[in-house]
């Protein structure tokens, strides 16, 4: 069975490395046949959420912010599944990638449940050797938490060290194909 999935990037460099894993990933979606939409942030104009709370009233169309956020909101909603991708940055997410995710805030309401049940993977790199030090474990706890008061569905997470010459070890593909697995199911 295929699906629509949407991958997001976050990394603001053209070759990122989070953005070199995403790709690994989306080769093996559509190779299982998904159909899959790469966004990058980077090439986006996302203003933060302003915390009017427009995006919660009856009738409203997920936001009053008119900026590259308005056509996401779609694209979110009509995806399978989605492939968030981001480097870590200050012992966090980045901040291209925490926009997107606040302004997602007007999909979960009492009247609007987008993102319960939704498949989400998770791809982190970081710059340093430890998950500890290089604040991944921030990253992944913060995913964890949103998810969790979303109710959707956290199937995978991929968070690996930068590695300058772009190889993937035979424990790497095992982890990308499992996480394409786990998005199309």
């Amino acid at each position: 069975m295929s699906r629509n999935i949407l991958a997001v990037t976050g990394s603001p460099r053209v070759n990122g490395y989070s953005s070199f894993l995403a790709d690994e990933v989306i080769k093996k979606l559509r190779a299982g046949g998904n159909h899959v939409e790469l966004i990058s942030l980077r090439e986006t104009e996302i203003r933060p959420c302003s915390a009017c709370d427009s995006c919660r009233k009856d009738g409203s169309d997920f936001c009053v912010i008119d900026d590259d956020m308005k056509p996401l909101y779609r694209k979110v909603a009509q995806s399978g599944a989605i492939l968030l991708a981001s480097p870590v940055y200050w012992f966090s997410i980045a901040a291209q990638m925490k926009l997107f995710i606040d302004r997602l805030y007007g999909l979960n309401t009492e009247e609007s449940k987008i993102l319960q049940d939704k498949k989400f993977g998770i791809i982190l790199s970081y710059g340093d050797d430890d998950p500890v030090g290089s604040g991944v474990i921030n990253a992944i706890r913060s995913y964890e938490d949103m998810f969790r008061y979303t109710k959707s569905d956290l199937c995978r997470i991929i968070h690996k060290t930068e590695q300058p010459e772009r190889t993937l070890t035979s424990a790497l593909e095992k982890d990308i194909e499992v996480m394409a697995e786990a998005l199309s199911s």
